[in-house]
This record gives structure tokens, C-alpha cells and sequence, in this order.
């Protein structure tokens, strides 16, 4: 408990620190400011925007636009960097108003130096006004299922806020490194809740997670670190009221190890850690004994990483790897994330360039009970070629394909779990910088 209420204090009084300095950065001489303006258009036709295959939702398809135009004020107030940036980005249907959508996103900055440390902390709050309730999903043969997936553009429709926070605190001195890090993030989703146990219709339940912790580091050679770190955090999550008041709520520990820094002159650049994630769910944890209990001591590999490679000066290369126990927003569930993208980049004559890469999401439940999905896997490679001219105008054609494997008892007569889906969507994008 003590741990808890140590990060809510401490995260509260970097927000304030955050809003205290957008208030006294009225007074700052206009020199020190500049406004940067943009403007996105884009186009799309996503072949399935429910997510799923099967029922009267299966495969719906639709042409959409979003228009996002962002705002951002940079600075200097008293050698304090400030940054303030607005992005509201309004998403409509040719078909199923309803799922129309608003998503506005602001966000602070700010990076000082003192007592001989680099600080730069980091604010953002999204506002998502959309749907109040989610659709109530069933199969072809009218049986209704939960999904075992809210979908890569289901969740993000709802009505929602999001807060994410962090800081940083560095030094470096001689041959070695100092650093003081944490975050946090909390969704508040605000739509209908379902307390009769409907099978089929999703309860998004409400959820944050704070960690706080240090780093230290030993330079090897050049620029590259050896670096040790530990952190302590803690995960809250909602109760599902169609769901018995299961919950998995926990304190963890983390111990991380790996490598960070530059090579070849910069053309290799990297950043990774891993370690054991100790955890004590102190929740309402799932118990049956037809099925093994949940334990409520646990331990797990933890990951982050990303390394960049630009061998040319026409190619570039991206890796992003990061496996984390995540609260399910659907509640009453818990599951061990592994996400990752492989990105490559070609600079073409007459500005253009071609983009290819892989992404993946796997979702390892960790309850023993048989009617939630155990595991599945999103598979999601992308293209994309881009036209840069000179001046404020860029462009952008893409193709997405989505697709969810799940190892799930399937229905009688079913080939596939209902859980189960593929989805197209192509896109043209257009950006101006005013």
C-alpha cells in the first residue's frame, strides 16, 4: 500500500509541476516562441471495421476520412524547454455513423537542467468522444461469444481518457551513467456497462499502471553503455460487474539489464533491457477447482527494446521488441503482451521512398479458466510509399492486412474460432506544415 501511494504522490507533483509551467509560460517574451502548425487528410477503406468474421457484424467494410489538424507552441521560460501540443483528429464512416469518433490529444513537454542533472519529463491527455456501447457480438448460427480481442480500431472508437506521464533524471560523468526514470498510465473508459453477464458485449473497465525506479551505467566503448536498473510499480484494475468481481490487480518488481548507445558513427543505434518481473496479484483472482488455481506470486520475463541501422544514406532499418504483463480492458483477465516491428525504408529518386514491415501482438492469458482465449496472435505486415516534395506538402499511399490467430475451442461446425478475423485497409494520406 505504502508503494502505491509513494507513485501517486509522486507522479501528482510532476503533473503539477507540468501545469505550473504552461501557466507561467504566458508571461514569456514572444521571441522565445514558435508556433508549428499541420494539417492530415486521410482516406481509407478498411474491409472489416468490427473486427470479425462471423455473425451480422462479420466482415462490414466502409470508406472513412480523418482530419487531424495539430498545433504546438515551443519554447524557453527561464532555460526550461516547453513544449505544448494540441492534435484533435475527427474520424468518420461513409457507412455506420455511429462509429464516428473525435480523438483529441494534448501534450506537454518540458527539459531543464539542474542541480547538475538533465530533467525532461513528459505529459499527454487523450480525450476519445465516440461510442457509448460496444456491439453485442454473435456467430453465424446467433450464438453469442465474447471476443477475445476488442480489435486494432474497435477499442480506440470508445469513449475514453487516457493520462500517460513520465520523467527522466540523468547524469553522466567520467564513465558512467545516472538516471532516475518512471511512468504511468490510466484509461478511463466511459461507456455502457452491462451488469447482467451478457454474453457477446464487451464491459471496458478501467485500469492504470505506475513504475518508478534508477539506472546505472558503465561506458564500454565509445558511446555504449552497460546499464543496470531496478524498478518497483504497481497495476490497478477495474471490476467487471458481469464477471463475479474478478480482478488482477498487483505490486511488481523489476530487475533490468542490457545495453544502450551508438556505433559506427551513429548508423547503428540501440537501446535494450530485459529482466525478471516479480509479481504479487493481491486481487480477486480467478478460483475453480476444475482448473488449476492462479497463482498469485509470479515471475516473468520482462523486455524493451529498439535498434535503428542505416548502412546508406537510401536505407534504414527499425527493430522494436517490448513483452509486459498488461491488465485486460475487458476485465476479469490478465495476459502476458509480446509485441514487435520490423520496419525497412528505401529513398527513391524524385523524392520518394517505398516502406515494408511486420508487426506482430501475442496475448498469453494467464487465468486457468476455459471460457476466455488462451493465446492469440495478431500478424499485421504493412507497405507504404511516400512523396516528399520540397515545400509543406507530403503524401502517403499504405496497405495494411490484419490478421488474429487464436488457439480457442471453435463451435460446432465452425472452422475457425470466432474470435478469428482478417482485415484490409488502404489508405492515402496528405500533410501540409503551414
Amino acid at each position: 500500500m505504502y508503494i502505491t501511494y509513494y507513485l501517486r504522490v509522486l507522479f501528482l507533483g510532476f503533473a503539477l509541476f507540468g501545469v505550473q509551467s504552461s501557466l507561467f509560460a504566458i508571461d514569456s517574451p514572444k521571441k522565445d516562441w514558435r508556433i508549428e502548425e499541420s494539417l492530415s487528410t486521410k482516406f481509407f477503406y478498411d474491409t472489416n471495421i468490427y473486427n470479425t468474421d462471423v455473425g451480422p457484424f462479420g466482415n462490414q467494410k466502409a470508406f472513412g476520412v480523418v482530419v487531424a489538424p495539430s498545433f504546438k507552441a515551443l519554447g524557453k521560460l527561464y532555460d526550461i524547454g516547453l513544449s505544448f501540443g494540441y492534435t484533435p483528429a475527427f474520424t468518420a464512416y461513409s457507412a455506420y455513423n455511429e462509429q464516428n469518433y473525435v480523438n483529441q490529444l494534448f501534450t506537454a513537454e518540458e527539459k531543464f537542467k539542474a542541480f547538475d542533472f538533465n530533467w525532461e519529463l513528459n505529459q499527454s491527455l487523450g480525450w476519445v468522444s465516440g461510442l457509448h456501447s460496444l456491439p453485442f457480438y454473435t456467430t453465424d448460427a446467433g450464438v453469442a461469444y465474447t471476443p477475445g480481442l476488442t480489435g486494432p480500431n474497435v477499442q480506440p472508437r470508445a469513449n475514453q481518457l487516457n493520462w500517460s506521464e513520465s520523467f527522466k533524471v540523468e547524469k553522466k560523468w567520467d564513465k558512467y551513467l545516472l538516471e532516475f526514470v518512471g511512468n504511468g498510465t490510466y484509461t478511463d473508459f466511459r461507456t455502457y456497462h452491462d451488469n447482467g453477464a451478457t454474453t457477446g458485449y464487451i464491459n471496458l473497465t478501467d485500469r492504470y499502471d505506475v513504475n518508478a525506479g534508477s539506472n546505472i551505467g558503465y561506458k564500454l566503448y565509445q558511446d555504449v553503455y552497460a546499464v543496470l536498473g531496478y524498478r518497483v510499480g504497481h497495476q490497478w484494475q477495474g471490476i467487471n460487474s458481469s464477471s463475479s468481481n474478478e480482478q488482477y490487480t498487483n505490486d511488481y518488481q523489476r530487475v533490468v539489464a542490457g545495453l544502450r548507445g551508438d556505433l559506427f558513427d551513429k548508423k547503428l543505434t540501440f537501446d535494450f533491457l530485459c529482466g525478471p518481473d516479480f509479481r504479487h496479484f493481491s486481487g480477486n483472482v480467478y478460483s475453480n477447482a476444475s482448473v488449476p488455481a492462479f497463482t498469485r506470486y509470479q515471475t516473468f520475463l520482462w523486455y524493451n527494446g529498439s535498434a535503428t541501422l542505416n548502412p546508406t544514406k537510401t536505407d534504414a532499418f527499425s527493430v522494436i521488441l517490448n513483452r509486459r504483463i498488461q491488465m485486460a480492458s475487458s476485465g476479469a483477465g490478465v495476459y502476458e503482451a509480446s509485441t514487435g516491428t520490423a520496419k525497412y525504408v528505401r529513398k527513391l529518386p524524385g523524392y520518394l521512398s517505398v516502406e515494408g514491415g511486420l508487426s506482430f501482438e501475442n496475448r498469453h492469458y494467464l487465468q486457468g479458466t476455459a471460457t476466455l482465449i488462451q493465446n492469440y496472435t495478431l500478424y499485421s505486415p504493412f507497405v507504404g510509399l511516400n512523396y516528399q516534395p520540397k515545400g509543406n506538402l507530403s503524401y502517403r499511399l499504405g496497405y495494411a492486412y490484419n490478421s488474429v490467430q487464436a488457439d480457442n475451442p471453435k463451435p460446432a461446425g465452425s472452422v475457425i474460432a470466432p474470435q478469428e478475423f482478417s482485415q484490409s485497409i488502404i489508405s492515402f494520406e496528405a500533410n501540409y506544415k503551414f
